[in-house]
């Protein structure tokens, strides 16, 4: 698993920022997520992991205002994501999954995309 996520990761992909005849709206992207897992309640009996890590595939396409939804949301971007996640110990395992989303912008500009996404799909742990 962290020898496909590091070949993922370092792998170039080309994302299109702006829509043209050659990409049409569509984008390719890679994310990387890590941190650590908290064990919230008593009832839960395994030991914390040091790290657990991600990474998220996914296939964008731009709306481009064809339906009255489109220009009212601020041209928010579909998507459908492959996640890969790791959790950091035999007891947690690993996961994989796939779903679906919609991803509004919160700011733009030539050094941050910040974002929100909704989505919700299938995946086996």
């Amino acid at each position: 698993m962290r020898i496909l996520c590091l070949l993922i990761l370092f792998y170039p992909l080309h994302a299109f920022s702006q829509q043209n005849s050659t990409s049409n709206g569509v984008s390719w992207g890679t994310h990387y997520m890590g941190g650590k897992i908290f064990i919230h309640t008593k009832k839960i009996h395994v030991d914390e992991p040091a790290y657990s890590s991600g990474i998220e595939l996914s296939y964008n396409q731009q709306t481009t205002g064809t339906k009255d939804w489109h220009q009212r949301f601020g041209f928010p971007e579909a998507s459908v994501n492959l996640f890969f996640s790791d959790y950091g110990s035999q007891q947690l395992g690993m996961a994989v999954g796939i779903y679906p989303a919609i991803q509004f912008r919160i700011v733009t500009s030539k050094r941050i995309n910040w974002y929100y996404k909704f989505g919700g799909g299938i995946g086996f742990v």
